[in-house]
């Protein structure tokens, strides 16, 4: 079955599913899910279905594209989406979110896409250093949001490519300073989208990187 740049596979054969058609005009890099099975698409590409789409996209549980929710980047693409109660965190390599100033990181409302202004790099973000691309997203434990990337300074403190960011402020935990020689590309917080049923009491919940240190 011919698909560009994103799929639906059936879970038990691996199948292409034949009524879901969609095709990105570009490299899809990051998806999400939310509670009403709906699928939000990031990545670089211009248009899905060959309807505008500016690297932000989302398809109904039904599988029709949402023309609902359509916030869009500029200057760069999505690398990372993270679903949180009402709103989807984006990461990327992009300078704005719907045409405001937003370098690498941001967050968008679940229901119409209305940019937040929940800025972790601000206003305050010192010269010579190079805005930040976030390649990864995670929330941890204590509902902090996990960013991993290329970066020397996001949250409002010098970090070293990865960072646990206040939800509420944008700001960088101050006893959370982890560092690495070279960009994170994953993160994964506590026991991910493992069962409920089958992790176990026993098994700290730590988080874990990866990345090219």
């Amino acid at each position: 079955v011919n698909r560009t740049n994103i799929a639906k596979l059936d879970y038990a054969t691996g199948n292409a599913f034949t009524n879901w058609g969609h095709s990105a005009s570009h490299t899809v890099h990051a998806l999400a899910t939310d509670s009403e099975g709906r699928v939000y698409l990031g990545g670089d590409f211009g248009s899905v279905w060959n309807l505008p789409f500016t690297r932000l996209a989302r398809i109904n549980a039904d599988g029709f594209l949402d023309f609902s929710w359509r916030p869009g980047t500029d200057g760069g693409g999505v690398r990372a989406l993270m679903v949180q109660g009402t709103q989807v965190y984006v990461g990327g390599s992009f300078r704005l979110i719907n045409s405001v100033s937003r370098s690498g990181i941001g967050r968008v409302s679940i229901v119409d896409g209305a940019l937040s202004t929940w800025n972790p790099v601000g206003a305050d973000f010192p010269p010579g250093i190079g805005f930040p691309t976030v390649r990864a997203l995670a929330r941890a434990q204590d509902g902090g949001i996990i960013a991993g990337g290329n970066f020397r300074f996001l949250g409002g403190a010098y970090r070293s490519n990865v960072v646990k960011l206040d939800p509420q402020t944008g700001m960088a935990d101050p006893l959370w300073n982890p560092s690495t020689s070279a960009p994170v590309n994953a993160v994964l917080a506590g026991y991910g989208s493992t069962p409920v049923s089958i992790r176990r009491p026993d098994v700290e919940q730590n988080i874990a990187i990866g990345g090219e240190f």
